[in-house]
């Protein structure tokens, strides 16, 4: 199996990580979990308008 297929295959089975973690750490806490949520949420945006707007990612 080729390193690329491997990692996609581990990001996929990551995924596992959020419910699991809502049901068996959080026992089903709907409020922490959209906490949690939306704080990635907003880190994820920030990360990515920083991402678009350096100079080396932009095409000219």
């Amino acid at each position: 199996m080729k390193f690329k297929e491997s990692l996609r295959k581990t990001i996929h089975l990551s995924s596992l990580i959020i419910p699991l973690g809502y049901r068996y750490v959080l026992n089903y806490n709907r409020n922490l979990m959209f906490s949690i949520m939306l704080v990635v949420f907003i880190l994820m945006l920030v990360v990515e308008f920083y991402r678009l707007w350096q100079k080396s990612f932009r095409k000219t």
